[in-house]
């Protein structure tokens, strides 16, 4: 605890998109994101190519093209140790974000916006709506899968 309360924190993070969507349906067709991590004074804990790595490999369709620019930040403030996974909760957030996002300009359900843009393969597609009963989906959305 000690340790976490001193040092162990994620590194900061700041993200920028341009992102081209499908405004019927919340499918992402394109999309340029450019992070800017800080790792404080020390560069001794790079997380940022694990970070891009989670990114790539997200359950959504055509993220190999997504373009990806991350900038590693040296400032003057104290550098932080992660505590597991470095750099996949980084890239996980960053495109939840991106999915809520397209669900509040599209006013469409997020649990949709996700569905619509998992790749066609992708395992979740089968089991996403049951997931969503499961859990008491109370959106007053259907799900349909395509």
């Amino acid at each position: 605890e000690s340790n976490m309360s001193a040092i162990g924190k994620r590194y900061a993070n700041s993200v920028e998109y341009n992102a081209t969507i499908d405004t019927r349906n919340g499918i992402l067709l394109d999309v340029k994101l450019s992070v800017a991590q800080d790792f404080g004074y020390s560069m001794s804990d790079d997380t940022s190519v694990v970070m891009a790595l989670t990114l790539r490999q997200s359950c959504y369709a055509r993220v190999s093209e997504w373009m990806l620019t991350v900038n590693k930040l040296r400032t003057n403030a104290p550098s932080s140790t992660w505590c597991r996974g470095p750099g996949t909760t980084e890239g996980t957030a960053i495109v939840e974000n991106l999915m809520e996002h397209i669900a509040r300009e599209t006013n469409l359900d997020p649990a949709q916006v996700r569905l619509n843009n998992f790749g066609k393969q992708e395992s979740l597609r089968r089991i996403f709506p049951d997931f969503l009963k499961d859990t008491g989906n109370k959106s007053g959305f259907t799900v349909s899968v395509r």
